[in-house]
């Protein structure tokens, strides 16, 4: 397992935790440890085997620990518990481009909004737009469109448009 694949899944971990408005210290905790690990040059095991990893910059023992577990089994328990208690359609939701997990949560809260599709239907047909009601404000309802235009929600539409 790549240092950027073990990143990858601390950045799930964080993404989740955030999403389910856990604690913004171990939010952050988690979202450090992501970015410290993209950017080490040195396989995470060579450093685990040295035992060096809570050397490295926000590497404590509990995230130290879950290193090792990744690297020994390819995943950690923290992390199967969080893809078990949040559905695969939020997680998807929260891997798309210009979603954050605040945004993903206000989409599920304010428009009931659960999946990919749901979220495209909403911004097709203007719904971001109707704001009255909710607690969006216009710039979060902004990065949504952005959001959705990112995943090509307006494709076939602006085409249209154009004509």
């Amino acid at each position: 397992m790549t240092n950027t694949d073990i990143a990858r899944i601390f950045l799930r971990i964080a993404e989740m935790m955030s999403y389910r408005e856990e604690s913004t210290f171990k939010v952050r905790a988690y979202y450090r440890a992501a970015l410290t690990l993209s950017a080490l040059a040195t396989p995470l095991a060579e450093v685990a085997a040295r035992g060096e990893l809570e050397a490295l910059p926000g590497i404590g023992e509990a995230i130290a620990g879950k290193i090792g577990e990744i690297l020994q089994t390819g995943t950690c328990a923290l992390y199967e518990r969080l893809k078990n208690e949040v559905p695969e359609s939020i997680r998807d939701l929260l891997q798309a481009p210009g979603l954050t997990p605040r945004l993903v949560r206000m989409l599920e809260v304010e428009f009931a909004v659960t999946d990919k599709e749901a979220f495209l239907g909403l911004a097709r047909e203007g719904g971001l737009a109707d704001l009255e009601g909710t607690t969006v404000k216009v710039e979060d309802a902004a990065q949504m469109f952005r959001a959705a235009e990112g995943l090509g929600a307006f494709d076939a539409r602006m085409g249209q448009d154009s004509q």
